[in-house]
């Protein structure tokens, strides 16, 4: 789980920007939005928020201009690659340890 952290409230975009980091920071990648769908959030601000002066920034940013994971991957020092493939082995044999205790628990019902 991720610590809390404190967002300005004297912004109208504070909202809405804590609610989609939260939802880019889920433990679970699955449970993340894709790149696309945060572009689109992203895009669809400046009209929804009254912020009209921003729209051409955000459309300039497309998912066209975003690089392949392995190119930004391969862009980042080595110890950071490292420490993100780590967490990554973490949280698929995390993910593979609460599939097996379901399995487990699913397997000892059909035998009671």
């Amino acid at each position: 789980r991720n610590p809390p952290m404190d967002w300005p409230t004297d912004h109208v975009l504070s909202e809405p920007c804590r609610e989609l980091v939260d939802s880019c920071v889920k433990w679970d990648p699955d449970q993340r939005p894709l790149i696309g769908e945060v572009m689109g959030v992203l895009q669809r601000w400046p009209d929804m928020y009254g912020l009209k002066h921003l729209a051409d920034t955000v459309s300039s940013a497309s998912s066209e201009n975003l690089l392949p994971w392995d190119s930004a991957m391969a862009k980042l020092p080595k110890s950071d690659r490292q420490q993100l493939e780590l967490q990554r082995l973490q949280q698929q044999g995390q993910k593979h340890h609460a599939q097996q205790q379901q399995q487990q628990h699913h397997h000892q019902q059909l035998r009671e």
